[in-house]
């Protein structure tokens, strides 16, 4: 688990059962990582490898930024804020600085409020920085941020990604907190249309109660953005499927 308390200034990660974790304030579950074998080559042919491997999918980077901002945010913080936070810290680059174009702004529909900022601020996240012309400017302040996985354009690839999901024409027109579980749910939907989650993580990362969850799934099928969920009380997971091919467990 992931830990932390001083407005994420002091960060912990410690073994703990997944239970656990979700019964800490301020802490979230980190996921599995595929770190490299020991005694990996770094030579011209480790360096040539490395250069091919494409690293995390977006889908991946998404899931791992939700789940950071899940424990580094107030659990008050809104989903407005969440998803305006989720662009800032896949765009930052290494020092923490965000410049986010007048057309990213645009898109996402919600970075133009003076509230979601005061928000973030206010959470010791971010703090206004330089401005720039055609750009508005962030510096990041939690030190968590920089050490993300590297690759800046791949980053900017997976911001871009997180804002297609919640500007299809199923969600773009649902309320903030439905375009976040929107984006958790495609962060964590295989290739065949199917995907779950622990229930209380979801709520977590959407800072939702889990009736208000339930009211946002039906809402989501409804409008098309998945076909058919079911919360499986034996696991406590929510299990989904989308677009054409709906799984047999689902039934």
């Amino acid at each position: 688990m992931l830990s932390r308390d001083r407005a994420g200034r002091n960060w912990r990660l410690a073994d703990v059962c997944t239970a656990c974790a979700h019964a800490i304030p301020h802490t979230a579950v980190v996921p599995d990582t595929v770190m490299p074998a020991s005694g990996e080559a770094i030579g011209s042919e480790g360096a040539q490898r490395a250069a091919l491997d494409p690293g995390p999918s977006s889908a991946t980077r998404v899931r791992e930024m939700l789940v950071y901002l899940a424990a580094a945010l107030p659990a008050c913080t809104s989903a407005t804020a969440r998803l305006t936070a989720v662009q800032c810290a896949l765009r930052a680059d290494s020092g923490g600085r965000v410049r986010l174009s007048n057309g990213v702004m645009r898109s996402m529909r919600l970075a133009h409020l003076p509230v979601i900022w005061r928000e973030l601020e206010q959470a010791a996240w971010l703090r206004p920085g330089p401005s720039a012309a055609g750009f508005r400017c962030f510096d990041l302040l939690d030190s968590s941020v920089f050490t993300q996985a590297p690759g800046r354009r791949a980053r900017a690839q997976a911001a871009d990604w997180a804002l297609r999901q919640t500007c299809r024409p199923a969600v773009r027109r649902q309320r903030a907190v439905a375009r976040l579980v929107a984006l958790q749910v495609a962060a964590h939907t295989d290739d065949h249309g199917q995907g779950s989650i622990e229930a209380v993580h979801l709520a977590r990362t959407a800072g939702l109660s889990s009736a208000a969850m339930a009211t946002l799934l039906d809402q989501l099928a409804q409008v098309g953005a998945l076909d058919r969920w079911r919360l499986d009380t034996t696991t406590d997971e929510v299990w989904w499927a989308s677009g054409a091919r709906v799984a047999t467990r689902l039934g």
